[in-house]
């Protein structure tokens, strides 16, 4: 079975704090999830003393930022391997 709630997100007010938002700077995101993972979301609120919508904000924005860390990285990557074998290929 499950569950639907809102989550309320805004990453910039839950990683700095000091920056006042204004409620209608927030949207409202509705995700779907099991009974089962509803538990452990609101264990891991209890722990942190925050919302469920708190922490789901922070989980989700971590997620995106992971993501755009790893595209990052990898076209740092691409771009050094093309520039080397561009390089190699000038040598010839």
């Amino acid at each position: 079975m499950n569950t639907d709630f809102f989550v309320d997100i805004d990453v910039r007010a839950m990683y700095n704090r000091s920056i006042i938002v204004k409620r209608s700077d927030f949207m409202k995101l509705q995700v779907n999830v099991s009974d089962e993972m509803v538990v452990k979301i609101d264990e891991y609120a209890r722990k942190m003393g925050v919302s469920r919508s708190a922490l789901c904000s922070v989980f989700i924005g971590q997620g995106i930022m992971s993501y755009e860390k790893y595209n990052d990285l990898l076209k740092v990557i691409s771009d050094k391997v093309l520039e080397q074998a561009v390089g190699e290929r000038k040598g010839f």
